[in-house]
């Protein structure tokens, strides 16, 4: 039986042929194969270990005809069409929903099932449009679709791969349609074409999904990947029928077959799984992304813990909730000492503070709360605690409300004790004797104003607040001190106060008179009245909160704050977890090193690639593991080492290397002392060598001299002391100049060198003037054999500038210890007396000191 959308397209196309006796034939065909093999299978014992008897198989035949007898491509194609419609109103309005970023790369997915399901509509009025829409446009729109699936897929993960090559295909496809449709007719070439393009783009797809790369895909990655597998076999067994085994050349795109039904029943199957599928694995990233984002919140709301359990007093957020309930989604760990609770305790429900809010401030904290919820105005009171153990406690607190989206109020803020400052006010109200004994001396600033506002009393810490003398403020009014806004709010302020009889930390901005700063201070007071309860002055203490209002400001900048310092410390940072990765280095690090994050995932590719010396870089990890071992031991910091770190481009630098440990994390810091520690090894080469033969100069040796005298005195051994002086160098020097004498120099240098042991020294006084010092002698032969090596060597000719040859001569006196002298003085004060003798002999020999 025929649709009706089949019989449609066959009239409309105007072709020579039956597509119901074809359908229709090749359907009783197929039947009667099933029919026979289902017989045959029947007689047999067994059939998949499951006995059929004849009629049964007979029946299951009948339903595979009726159900080959009812496959339409028109239909099928239709229903491609709904569904992939469909499918991409379904992702348009999961996109909108709540996957957020993904939502960019699920568009690709909608477009590709626009142009699918366009494309469908297209194939299925095929006879009803022009071919050039229904056999060209079509098909170009399939592929193009399987192209944006795959562009999809890249950008999904974020995989490193070419797509020109992929819409090349889809520019094959639709020239090849061009020429198989409008200038040489072969429908079978053309499908052929489709379905080998299309096998190729669906194979790469699912190839994609399904590659295995650090972990094995999951199971939304497997379920669409092989959905795209199973329809390039599809595509690739239908390309393979068309282009070898079709042999008359069909006419219409609707010609029945097996292969064509199976194609077409795949086409929408597949659109409907991949599409669930693609929903799956986007919503898989996107709880996975999720994770991470919380993750990382966490992490830096738990270092803004560690710098708020820091701060003097408590750290907060109080919420008012939409039902009207309390809670402190977060506080310091202060919260223990100000209200003896756990934060955990009131994370939900502030209930247990308000229990030991004082009975007679209970009403007014909460009505104060909710006045500044309503303006969102600052909230700042001060009230009584009282405790089971009969301890009362005065607190200050000031917050700054804001309003949530879902209607809820959030307050930041700073609770602060202040017991002992209510005790002082207490104590001035009580007693006017003491109050005009601490006035002056009292730690906290104090004014006293008359009814109109004037000063009539200040201390001198309030004098030291507004830098004034005390002859400038008396008798003005309080107000001329201020700011114009704050100027402003005190006269309401101030008519309240007189009302009510106590004012209570209202916020002031003061001027210095002598800087112009600004300092932010509380009042809070009450008046003093006489026995008629008339108005007599007031009594105020004023609270400096300019330190707390920037460590306010500062707590919520804190997170902004830490990760800019991070990146513009002007040295390099590393942090290491305990799993041993590398989890961030900032830029100077970068810069200085030459290394990225790929470089040096983990902590040993670090090792590798900065220590490449084997037996170096076993001492650094020696030495490192060790320094970290200890601070972990002793709650310490990672006292600075001195390393020598090969940078990415080759270069080694001397790095100080220091580090802290916080929350199982590993800061490490790097100072770059290279050119200091060249700049160390130039000034002591300075120091310590002679600039002409670099040799050690006269403060080496008596270093050197001093140090071998110590060793000799410990270990009971000897050593020499050989004065040299060169004869005829001052006429060689007068005569030939300078330069030459500084080359003939330079040549004595390197051949007294070469008589010498590894362990002996030989240092230049100055001028012509040499030193020996040999260690570690038992006996005088060795010191007369170096003397007697010495004067040879110097007495063989000269070549100078390969021009001049002269001959000199050396004398030498020698000094022992401990026989001549133990110490650097005697020694040398000896070898130069016995130098002095050898040239008396008539130069050219050596002589020992003698008494």
């Amino acid at each position: 039986m025929m649709s009706q959308g089949t019989a449609l397209i066959s009239v409309s196309m105007g072709r020579n042929y039956s597509f119901v006796h074809t359908r229709r034939m090749i359907a009783v065909k197929l039947n009667s194969y099933l029919l026979l093999i289902l017989t045959a299978l029947s007689e047999s014992k067994h059939f998949l270990s499951l006995k059929l008897p004849s009629r049964g198989a007979v029946f299951l035949g009948l339903i595979f005809r009726a159900i080959f007898m009812h496959i339409d491509p028109f239909s099928t194609l239709t229903f491609n069409a709904i569904g992939s419609l469909l499918m991409s109103v379904i992702l348009f309005a999961v996109s909108r929903g709540y996957l957020g970023e993904i939502k960019n790369i699920i568009h690709y997915w909608i477009k590709a099932l626009l142009l699918q399901g366009v494309g469908s509509v297209l194939a299925a009025l095929c006879g009803v449009v022009p071919d050039v829409f229904s056999m060209v446009i079509a098909p170009t729109f399939i592929a193009l679709a399987l192209a944006l699936y795959f562009h999809a897929l890249v950008k999904f993960k974020q995989a490193r791969v070419p797509l020109q090559w992929v819409y090349w295909i889809v520019g094959l496809v639709f020239v090849g349609h061009v020429y198989f449709i409008l200038i040489s007719f072969n429908l079978a070439a053309k499908i052929a074409l489709l379905a080998l393009c299309s096998a190729v783009l669906l194979f790469a797809s699912g190839f994609l999904l399904l590659k295995k790369q650090s972990v094995a895909p999951p199971l939304s990655h497997r379920l669409t990947g092989g959905m795209f597998l199973w329809a390039a076999l599809i595509g690739l067994i239908r390309g393979i029928y068309y282009a070898f085994w079709n042999i008359p050349v069909i006419q219409n795109i609707f010609h029945l077959n097996l292969i064509q039904d199976l194609t077409y029943l795949t086409a929408y199957i597949t659109v409907i799984i991949i599409s669930f599928g693609f929903v799956l694995m986007c919503n898989d990233r996107y709880l996975s992304e999720k994770n991470h984002a919380q993750s990382a919140l966490q992490e830096a709301l738990d270092r803004l813990q560690k710098i708020a359990s820091r701060v003097p007093g408590m750290v907060y957020q109080f919420r008012l909730n939409t039902d009207g309930t309390f809670s402190v989604p977060y506080s310091s760990p202060s919260i223990h000492c100000i209200f003896r609770v756990s934060p955990e305790e009131v994370r939900n429900n502030a209930d247990q503070i308000f229990a030991v809010v004082h009975p007679d401030d209970h009403n007014k904290v909460t009505a104060s709360i909710l006045a500044s919820a309503q303006n969102l105005a600052p909230w700042q009171y001060e009230f009584r605690t009282r405790f089971e153990d009969g301890t009362e406690r005065w607190l200050h607190a000031n917050a700054l409300p804001q309003r949530e989206e879902d209607g809820a109020t959030l307050w930041h803020g700073f609770v602060t004790d202040i017991t002992e400052r209510k005790q002082i006010e207490i104590n001035l109200q009580a007693s006017e004797d003491r109050f005009r004994n601490l006035f002056d001396n009292a730690p906290l600033p104090y004014q006293s104003l008359d009814i109109q506002g004037n000063l009539v009393h200040v201390n001198q810490a309030w004098l030291e607040l507004l830098g004034c003398k005390r002859d400038e403020v008396m008798g003005n009014f309080f107000g001329e001190f201020m700011t114009e806004s704050s100027r402003a709010s005190v006269y309401p302020i101030f008519a309240r106060f007189k009302k009510e009889g106590f004012v209570s930390s209202p916020l002031f901005e003061l001027i210095r008179r002598d800087t112009g700063e600004i300092r932010l201070v509380t009042v809070s007071g009450r008046i003093a009245r006489d026995g008629q309860g008339s108005f007599q002055r007031t009594h105020c203490i004023l609270t400096d909160v300019t330190e707390q209002y920037r460590v306010e400001q500062e707590l919520k900048q804190s997170e902004q704050r830490f990760r800019q310092l991070i990146q513009r410390l002007p040295l390099a940072l590393s942090l290491s977890n305990d799993k041993n990765e590398i989890i961030f280095i900032n830029e100077r690090f970068k810069r200085t090193f030459g290394y990225t994050l790929d470089d040096i995932p983990v902590l040993k590719y670090w090792f590798l690639r900065a220590y490449p010396n084997k037996y170096y870089r076993k001492k650094v990890l020696k030495t490192w593991s060790a320094a970290l071992e200890q601070a972990r031991r002793l709650g310490t910091d990672i006292d600075p080492m001195e390393y020598r770190v090969t940078c990415k481009d080759g270069n080694v630098r001397v790095m100080l290397i220091s580090g802290i440990e916080l929350d199982n994390c590993v800061i490490a810091t790097f100072v770059d002392i290279t050119e200091r520690k060249a700049a160390e090894e130039t000034i002591k080469k300075l120091a310590f060598y002679d600039a002409l033969t670099q040799l050690p100069n006269r403060r080496m040796l008596y270093e050197q001299l001093a140090q071998s005298i110590k060793n000799s005195r410990s270990t009971g051994g000897g050593l020499a002391v050989l004065m040299m002086d060169l004869d005829k160098f001052k006429a060689v020097n007068d005569t030939l100049g300078h330069a030459i004498g500084d080359e003939l120099l330079q040549q004595v240098a390197e051949r007294i060198k070469k008589c010498l042991r590894v362990n002996d020294l030989v240092a230049r006084l100055g001028g012509d003037e040499f030193v020996i010092l040999i260690e570690d002698i038992n006996h005088h032969l060795a010191v007369t054999q170096c003397a007697e090596s010495v004067i040879l060597a110097l007495t063989q000719a000269f070549m100078l500038r390969s021009l001049y040859q002269v001959s000199i001569g050396v004398s030498i006196g020698i000094a022992l210890y401990p026989e001549h002298g133990d110490s650097v003085e005697s020694l040398l004060d000896h070898a130069d007396t016995a130098l002095y003798r050898a040239k008396d002999r008539g130069r050219g020999c050596f002589a020992y000191f003698s008494e």
